[in-house]
């Protein structure tokens, strides 16, 4: 999907703005590289793929937004 929109307003990461169309059953996520950027005792972070396949999970479950945000610190919390 190409970046659209005026520069100049707010929108995510570096002023840009996306538009996309959801479909009825796509899910957003958004979260801080807290999550991405947790570490095991063997300082291996957890990583944008363990992030990836929690929320790809979530979304096959078909769970809530609360649900996918307890799942995922469920899942760095048992990682780390």
């Amino acid at each position: 999907m190409p970046a659209s929109g005026d520069p100049q307003q707010p929108g995510i990461g570096n002023g840009v703005r996306i538009d996309f169309v959801l479909g009825e059953n796509d899910l957003i996520v958004m979260c801080s590289d807290g999550i991405i950027e947790a570490v095991d005792s063997d300082d291996e972070i957890f990583g944008f793929e363990r992030t990836a396949a929690v929320i790809r999970q979530a979304g096959i479950d078909r769970i809530s937004s609360e649900e996918v945000v307890s799942r995922l610190f469920e899942e760095v919390v048992r990682f780390s």
